[in-house]
């Protein structure tokens, strides 16, 4: 890819205007951001490295290559790498832009508080109106894997003593001591890292008796927060982290799904909408809790929502109230979903919600069909 620079073209325009080469070379991924960081002064590349999110080494090389050939930075003697009078030059044009930068940020804010507060009013009034019966409860969670080989995950998960309960050809649904996981096959998905937290009793004899041979594991530790883990990593890269709080025999209690997000305000926003309240929020992780369920939340920047492979299964009731209440709160916040959710019956014996938030996550709501209620597809 050839270097935006003044009296040469960019791609996509005839002219050489100035400006369009600057905001060219702007946009591409990470360059912004090194400008912005080097605003402080001098810097190694380890240094510039951590403060980037850890970005591949060789893809930091290549942008400071580009701003060095540019003549926005220099790299002197010592190692370190500095801005030219020119790149300076760049901030300080820039600043009127980082002023506004932090009053729409500062509107924004203000704007998701009143409409959480209007989320708030609508769901009472639904609730108090609703002529469906019982407004919905959240019951419980299964976290979702999206893995390359569904029969390897499978055989991964039997030797943990999970049984199948539902296998077709993409999709398996495992069961053990009364939690679900469910399994996605995509031979073609990229390998990410799935998580999900597994509350036990026994860790000690869940950890000598089950782990199969071919995991990546960790040993049981105790952690400050009062409780004993350890986590497997099957071949896949799906990860889980028992942890016990009790001496009984070891037995699975519950799962608690860990969600990757590329932008952790966002998506609290978008689970608050759903009835869910904020229990902890330390850095990049958060706990959000609504009901009998609970949901974690990790924060990766370089993820796009495109990309994200987090899925989490919650079992509901009254799953008909539950759709129209989500209709209703995409009426007044239709910029937090990224598609219209739809209400579809299964073959394994549920009706199902689908919703993505705005990080890419899939939320999926289930109920099981009754016997009385063969039930219908909707959608919208």
């Amino acid at each position: 890819m050839s270097l935006p620079v003044p009296h040469c073209p960019v791609p996509g325009f005839q002219t050489s205007y100035h400006i369009v080469a600057a905001l060219d070379l702007l946009g591409r991924r990470w360059i912004l951001r090194i400008l912005w960081e080097l605003r402080s002064g001098p810097m190694g590349f380890r240094a510039m490295q951590a403060l980037c999110d850890q970005m591949s080494p060789s893809l930091l090389s290549q942008r400071l290559a580009v701003l060095q050939t540019t003549g926005l930075i220099h790299h002197s003697e010592g190692g370190a790498y500095h801005l030219t009078d020119v790149g300076t030059a760049l901030l300080q044009a820039l600043a009127p832009l980082q002023a506004w930068a932090e009053q729409w940020a500062d509107q924004l804010s203000v704007q998701e508080e009143t409409e959480r507060a209007e989320a708030h009013q609508e769901r009472s009034r639904m609730q108090m109106s609703s002529a469906l019966g019982s407004p919905p409860t959240f019951l419980s969670v299964a976290p979702r894997f999206v893995v390359q080989d569904l029969e390897q995950a499978l055989t991964f998960y039997g030797q943990l003593g999970f049984q199948t309960t539902y296998h077709d050809e993409a999709f398996a649904i495992i069961e053990r001591d009364g939690i679900d996981l469910h399994l996605n096959g995509f031979p073609d998905s990229p390998r990410r890292h799935g998580v999900c937290w597994i509350a036990v009793t026994n860790i000690d004899v869940l950890y000598q008796q089950y782990p199969p041979t071919n995991a990546v594991q960790s040993a049981p530790e105790a952690q400050p927060w009062g409780l004993k883990e350890f986590f497997l990593r099957d071949p896949g890269k799906q990860q889980m982290s028992t942890q016990a709080p009790s001496k009984n025999p070891s037995t699975f209690l519950r799962t608690v799904p860990v969600m990757t997000v590329n932008d952790l305000d966002r998506s609290l926003t978008f689970f608050a909408q759903l009835g869910f309240q904020v229990q902890h929020r330390e850095g990049g992780f958060a706990i959000v809790t609504r009901d009998e369920i609970t949901v974690h939340f990790t924060h990766h920047p370089t993820i796009p929502p495109e990309e994200n492979n987090s899925v989490c299964r919650i079992v509901v009731s009254t799953i008909e109230a539950l759709y129209q209440e989500i209709l209703s709160i995409k009426a007044l916040h239709p910029h937090l979903f990224v598609r219209m959710p739809s209400l579809t019956t299964q073959p394994w014996g549920h009706k199902e919600i689908n919703l993505v938030d705005p990080c890419g996550i899939l939320i999926r709501f289930s109920e099981p069909i009754s016997q009385a209620d063969t039930g219908s597809e909707q959608g919208g």
